[in-house]
């Protein structure tokens, strides 16, 4: 087995991006992939907030704390299959930073639903990303999921929506936008993509989602009618993605009414101790003339965070990384040089590094840097506009691979507020 991470950040407006979810102190449901769901929106239903995951270990579990007024403690808790496990850790009254259960561990078995439960003493606590360490039990294996929030405008029956894979669910009637990849995380490694998966609330809606490999049709397909509540998901068919290949997700709405997707997501499996990690959106992201903004290795793109602390995401495993990539959207206006860069410990930059020139756009990618980062490490990423002009892009990314990093090991999940992904690194 190799180890991998599930990675995500916080996506609410403001900044610092903060899950000010906690509207409530009624207990709630949070993912470990995707986008941390924010806003009030922290789901008091657990089904539909819930991802799958392959059979596997689950370990340390954690959580940043940006800010805390509270004056009790807040418990947090392990789910698997809706049923409380042994991790669980209690943030205390004012306590910040990360808070981590290193003690225990919990198995879980092919396609159960995995989250935590929240139950907040006060709504003055903040938290910026949430995390474990999955190790799969066979191959490494990431579980990427979107959380929906869809601001492609309102999609309509009888045309097809293109979504991504991780971040945000975004419905988009151009796959492509000129030469960038909209909705399309791009690859640097090769991948069998399996479990299909959504989590559905009670609506009256009705569609067919399938993936979409390389711009052409993939294998993974499911279906669901009106009525239908909770997991939906495809156990049977696997797409095999090249290197540099994009990967994405296609919807066909037959029936729609208000309400309905929570989360979109696959399983990526490696049988080399590769795993990936993306923040992207297709709502874009831009940024004025050197501006820098942190994000956490993998979630949502429409907010970063001027505040490093806030993005830095503890790994729990050796890992080498490489083969950052960035999509700009064309034109871009920048006349420097923009740069995102793989950032360890709020003090370094890490080496990989992909350096946008001035007016480049499409994909840019830095396949010459690495890093061999500790298992103590912190890590993020960072993007540094040009001096001069705006620069736009939909989709930031980064492979990890733990055969050279250290060996087997106990992969790590993060979830990061703008976006929530899933890795074993098994």
């Amino acid at each position: 087995m190799a180890n991998s991470m599930a990675v995500g950040y916080d996506r609410s407006s403001g900044s610092p991006l903060v899950l000010s979810g906690f509207s409530t102190t009624s207990q709630g449901f949070e993912a470990f992939a995707g986008t941390l769901v924010s806003s009030g929106e922290i789901s008091a239903t657990e089904a539909q907030n819930s991802p799958p995951f392959p059979a596997g270990t689950l370990s340390n579990m954690w959580v940043r704390v940006a800010s805390n007024g509270t004056s009790t403690g807040s418990p947090f808790t392990l789910r698997i299959a809706a049923t409380n496990k042994t991790q669980t850790f209690t943030v205390g009254a004012a306590a910040t930073g990360i808070v981590q259960d290193s003690t225990h561990s919990d198995s879980v078995t092919s396609n159960q639903q995995v989250d935590c439960a929240i139950t907040p003493s006060g709504l003055s606590l903040v938290i910026s990303a949430l995390g474990a360490t999955f190790s799969a039990t066979t191959n490494t294996s990431t579980v990427c999921s979107s959380c929906s929030v869809p601001v492609g405008g309102s999609p309509t029956t009888g045309t097809s929506y293109y979504t991504n894979i991780t971040g945000v669910v975004e419905f988009n009637t151009a796959e492509y936008n000129s030469s960038e990849a909209v909705v399309k995380c791009r690859f640097q490694k090769t991948f069998t993509a399996s479990g299909l998966f959504t989590t559905l609330t009670a609506s009256s809606n009705a569609a067919t989602l399938t993936s979409r490999n390389a711009g052409a049709g993939g294998a993974q397909t499911l279906t669901y009618g009106t009525g239908v509540t909770g997991l939906v998901q495809d156990t049977t068919h696997t797409d095999s993605i090249s290197t540099n290949t994009d990967y994405d997700t296609t919807y066909s709405f037959t029936t729609l009414s208000a309400g309905s997707w929570n989360l979109v997501g696959t399983y990526l499996t490696s049988s080399s101790g590769d795993s990936n990690y993306a923040v992207m959106s297709a709502a874009q992201a831009s940024f004025t003339a050197s501006s820098v903004t942190y994000y956490g290795l993998a979630g949502g793109l429409e907010k970063g965070d001027t505040t490093e602390l806030s993005a830095e995401c503890p790994i729990n495993t050796a890992y080498t990384f490489s083969n950052i990539v960035i999509s700009v959207i064309s034109p871009n206006n920048n006349t420097g040089t923009s740069n995102l860069r793989l950032r360890a410990n709020g003090t370094t930059n890490a080496g990989p590094n992909a350096a946008v020139g001035p007016s480049i756009s499409g994909i840019v990618l830095d396949s010459s840097n690495t890093y061999a980062a500790a298992s103590t490490d912190l890590c993020n990423y960072s993007f540094t506009a040009g001096s001069s002009g705006t620069i736009t892009i939909w989709h930031m990314g980064i492979n990890a691979n733990t055969s050279a990093g250290g060996g087997p090991g106990i992969p790590n999940f993060l979830d990061w507020a703008p976006l929530k992904m899933i890795v074993d690194t098994t």
